[in-house]
């Protein structure tokens, strides 16, 4: 058991060096491996309830609609009944030849959607893995993934001031488009890859670091105690580090993603006396970025990120005309937009830079209704861990904010690494009765009395 955590974790490590993890010749294995994985830890876990608990049976549960929402997007339809309650689709499959006869599925693109399948397997393996770690191991690999976070964002400074910071390492050419718009940065074939891990590892140190500051409540304690003292204080260095690595990127979005983060972890737990001192904080931290003449600076002055997006979603909006009930197929906005497409000529949209109204259209009204009773299932079936809480929070906060401008969630890398970070923070609630996991000594009490038998 042990084995195949370590290999799955060590997978979510390498991910961000084989560019983000986004071609399918990477990210398909690594989805197929990751649910290999899964499989073989639930299956041991089951022969052997002592090797841990198979928590992949709650998470199963909680993604269970969503499975269901897959399996009715690639079930065959007759075309009258898909004309009903697709039009969008019945449109891809039956116009012009309307004698057909033969029987479609509700997704306009069944390879597309069979591979947002896997990927979604993929990411829920990942995270019932990680369910299994004991408690030290948590604190370890959290601190193991903001130390990825940091490498990666070191490697794109130091590439950026390479000879050819274009090229992957400044050493293998690349056959990308170059320019602020579309160029790479660091490991990543996009800046706003990039962006995403480092705005979220800025988020993860702030938290980190407000998670201490919270256990000494205050900084009049922590005067009394060098190694957390330290510990802050690094964490500060590491979310400044990562925050200038973001604005070099020239990513907006990754930029607002990263301060948004920031703020939710600094000002969501702290005393009123010293909220401040915080606000100073993020103030010098915002002049230090500008200062530096980041990239990221320079694009909001030339123009903004809301008025190119807007025009888009507007005109994406209008084509959940068409697949109203179940959407046209997760994975698939591509395919069902091109069509349709108003808002540019000659450019051809592959999502829609918002992870929201993308969902809307690939799932429709399920879709939506899905998306809530799994986050209901899972807040039923989860909470997070006392310690880890301003961690978590802050993380989400920049994924989620980046989501209203990318699609942070489609990068395989990134979506991993998230996925761990929230399997780590996460904990089964108990019932009544029941003693609550503790991690202050980093072990749980089931763990401790154990050791004591």
């Amino acid at each position: 058991m042990r084995a195949v955590r370590l290999g799955a974790f060590t997978s979510v490590l390498v991910a961000p060096f084989l560019f983000g993890a986004v071609e399918r010749s990477i990210w398909i294995p690594l989805c197929q491996l990751w649910i290999a994985l899964g499989i073989i830890s639930f299956s041991l876990t089951l022969a052997d309830p002592t090797r841990g608990t198979p928590s992949g049976r709650s998470a199963f549960v909680a993604l269970l609609p969503v499975h269901l929402l897959f399996l009715i997007q690639l079930c065959p339809l007759p075309g009258f009944i898909l004309r009903f309650i697709s039009p969008g689709s019945y449109a891809a499959y039956f116009l012009p030849d309307l004698h057909d006869g033969k029987w479609r599925p509700i997704t306009v693109s069944m390879g597309a959607t069979l591979e947002a399948w896997i990927y979604v397997a993929g990411l829920q393996s990942i995270f019932s893995i990680m369910q299994g770690f004991s408690a030290q191991a948590r604190r370890q690999a959290t601190h193991l993934l903001l130390l990825l976070s940091l490498v990666v964002a070191i490697e794109g400074l130091w590439q950026s001031r390479s000879e050819h910071p274009d090229w992957t390492y400044g050493l293998i050419p690349v056959a990308a488009p170059l320019g602020l718009q579309n160029a790479g940065f660091g490991l990543y074939l996009n800046r706003n890859h990039f962006a995403t891990m480092s705005a979220i590892g800025a988020a993860l140190a702030a938290g980190l670091g407000m998670s201490a500051f919270k256990r000494r409540k205050g900084g009049h304690p922590l005067l009394h105690d060098q190694n957390e003292l330290a510990w802050i204080i690094s964490m500060g260095g590491t979310t400044g580090l990562l925050l200038l690595a973001t604005a070099s990127s020239g990513s907006r979005s990754g930029l607002l993603a990263a301060i948004f983060g920031i703020g939710v972890a600094i000002t969501g737990r702290i005393e009123r006396r010293s909220v401040l001192i915080s606000i100073g904080g993020v103030v010098a931290l915002a002049l230090g970025v500008i200062l530096s003449g980041a990239a990221a600076v320079e694009r909001f002055l030339q123009a903004s990120t809301i008025s190119i997006r807007v025009p888009a979603w507007l005109d994406i909006i209008t084509i959940t005309r068409f697949f109203p009930a179940f959407g046209a197929g997760i994975g698939t906005f591509a395919a069902a937009y091109w069509p349709y497409q108003m808002n540019a000529r000659y450019e051809f949209w592959q999502h829609a830079h918002n992870e929201y109204i993308e969902w809307i259209v690939e799932g429709g009204v399920v879709g939506l209704a899905v998306a809530f009773v799994a986050l209901r299932e899972f807040r039923a079936r989860y909470q997070i861990e006392e310690l880890q809480l301003e961690p978590l929070k802050s993380v989400l906060a920049a994924f989620a904010f980046q989501a209203f401008f990318d699609f942070p969630a489609r990068i395989p890398a990134n979506a991993a690494f998230v996925v761990s970070l929230v399997a780590l923070t996460l904990v089964p609630r108990r019932k009544s009765g029941e003693s609550r996991l503790r991690l202050e000594d980093g072990h749980s009490e089931d763990e401790t009395r154990a050791c004591k038998e």
